[in-house]
């Protein structure tokens, strides 16, 4: 499983997967809007596991919890509703309105808020090219189905509970 976005306004690319893939375009380690935006992420992380941890309000919107911070307009733009919007399908311009807990709850339980713990996932030997299942050596044999993007036709969008 993997992310990547692309700002097609300001030209930035970049990857979640390695150090590498991060700062694949090397301008981006001395771009001040990059690095508060990855500095958001692990503030919004922890916070997103505190949120876990103690569930006050469970029928606050992401868009709510998130206007209670200050978070930069990259995070927002090249992080959270891109990978959000991503994963439910869900129209960009509404998907802050989800709850937090839910969204929170999903990233802890697919390991999105972990930094290099992410799980490793691995295709079924011997299934029909394009319907083959990824599954999560660290899920004790559960699996997912897998997705195509029509960006990108080879990528795989697999779940784990």
């Amino acid at each position: 499983m993997s992310f990547s976005v692309t700002d097609e306004v300001t030209g930035l690319e970049w990857k979640g997967s390695t150090f590498d893939t991060v700062f694949a375009q090397r301008r981006n380690l001395a771009r001040p809007s990059f690095l508060r935006m990855l500095a958001d992420i692990v503030r919004f992380n922890r916070m997103a596991r505190g949120l876990l941890e103690d569930p006050h309000d469970a029928a606050v919107s992401l868009g709510d919890l998130l206007d209670r911070g200050r978070w930069s307009s990259q995070f927002l733009n090249w992080y959270l509703v891109p990978m959000g919007s991503s994963i439910w399908s869900a129209d960009p311009s509404t998907f802050l309105a989800m709850p937090a807990v839910t969204f929170a709850r999903f990233f802890a339980n697919h390991g999105l808020l972990e930094y290099g713990n992410q799980p490793s996932w691995r295709t079924v030997d011997g299934a029909p090219s394009g319907t083959s299942t990824p599954c999560s050596h660290r899920s004790a044999g559960r699996c997912a189905s897998r997705s195509r993007s029509p960006r990108s036709p080879g990528s795989t969008t697999a779940w784990r509970s």
